[in-house]
């Protein structure tokens, strides 16, 4: 059995959200732990800002994978990829789409489905009337071979 195409996308998504959630966790322990101990104000703020860097990655690292699928499935479905839409990420140093491209990209692609599902559609409910006179038209003629 294949797995649907998203859910490779789905899984990651899923691990590095967890990846996320474990790692600010530990930087809010970190940073509870030194105020408790009552360390200088530029510890507690150095703790701050990698704990925002590290988490800024993995949200890039989520950005890239969305975007590489968003525009792996508009190439699928020969839709135009917004060229002016791309951030270059400084942690990570690649490429991904803003929040306004990714939403734009998404609706074409959701727009493009659904008028390739009307017009697939469109051809099932003549057919079905097709098939139901040929199987009428099948049944007259064997029993006109049978005899009354």
């Amino acid at each position: 059995m294949r797995l649907p195409s998203w859910a490779p996308l789905r899984v990651c998504l899923w691990g590095l959200e967890r990846q996320r959630r474990r790692l600010r966790a530990a930087f809010d322990r970190d940073i509870h732990e030194a105020r408790r101990q009552k360390k200088p104000h530029d510890d507690i703020e150095s703790l701050q800002s990698q704990a925002d860097f590290e988490t800024s990655m993995i949200d890039d690292e989520m950005a890239v994978l969305v975007s590489r699928c968003l525009a792996t499935t508009a190439r699928r479905l020969f839709l135009p990829i917004p060229q002016g839409g791309w951030v270059q990420s400084r942690s990570i140093y690649q490429s991904y789409l803003t929040r306004e491209a990714m939403t734009e990209l998404r609706d074409a692609i959701a727009r493009e489905r659904r008028l390739r599902r009307e017009n697939a559609l469109a051809w099932i409910a003549p057919l079905t009337g097709l098939v139901g006179a040929l199987t009428g038209l099948a049944s007259i003629l064997t029993r006109c071979r049978s005899g009354p």
